[in-house]
């Protein structure tokens, strides 16, 4: 039998070339990001940390669209090119025909444009590290327009997003000494400072009318 396309000699149809060339495996649209702020690449909100090219391979694997005639059996990448702006990609992918059980492989070139974005972590990190909860009432002294992010009234009471700790307990402290209010504290971890390896921490601070 002749293969319809390039006349090669073959058992089933087109040859394995031309079955492989008319099928080309490829490669889903991938968004990965870059923070300067703390020198992480991200995908999909994610923090990639250390061995970033091995994490992107992984994503490069998962992100293939292989036709449905080939069984995929490896997948190589290479990085000619890993910047902040673009990462260049060589990929070879070597697939079995399910027919034939015949071996093909096919190498191409993708680039990825990183795209520069604060992470979600920084982001928080620059905009408030605490919050004070007043509840069943409404606080009457003032709180400075320079250390809040925002205001968040609710129901129960009111939500002062503050962008220093110390001030948040400066204010927490004129009703501690007062059997009226129930005073709770609370840390939720919200990143690392990549600089100085110390965990960052948002404080909660509830100050509940009892």
């Amino acid at each position: 039998m002749l293969c319809p396309r390039c006349g090669k000699e073959t058992k089933f149809g087109f040859c394995k070339d031309c079955l492989s060339n008319l099928n080309p495996i490829k490669l889903k649209k991938i968004e990965i990001s870059f923070c300067s702020s703390c020198g992480n690449y991200n995908y999909k909100g994610i923090p990639l940390f250390e061995n970033v090219e091995e994490k992107v391979k992984e994503i490069v694997k998962k992100k293939l669209i292989v036709p449905e005639i080939f069984s995929l059996k490896e997948v190589k990448v290479s990085f000619p090119k890993f910047e902040r702006k673009k990462i260049v990609m060589e990929i070879k992918v070597i697939a079995e025909i399910k027919s034939s059980k015949e071996e093909v492989i096919q190498k191409f070139e993708e680039e990825i444009k990183v795209k520069g974005d604060m992470c979600k972590n920084c982001k928080e990190l620059k905009s408030y590290l605490a919050i004070l909860q007043f509840r069943n009432f409404m606080p009457k002294i003032k709180i400075k327009s320079e250390f809040t992010y925002k205001i968040d009234k609710k129901k129960e009471g009111i939500d002062f997003y503050i962008t220093r700790k110390e001030y948040a307990r400066e204010i927490a402290k004129k009703f501690r000494n007062n059997k009226n209010f129930d005073i709770k504290e609370t840390q939720k971890l919200i990143g690392i400072d990549k600089k100085t390896g110390k965990r960052k921490s948002r404080l909660t601070i509830s100050i509940r009318r009892v």
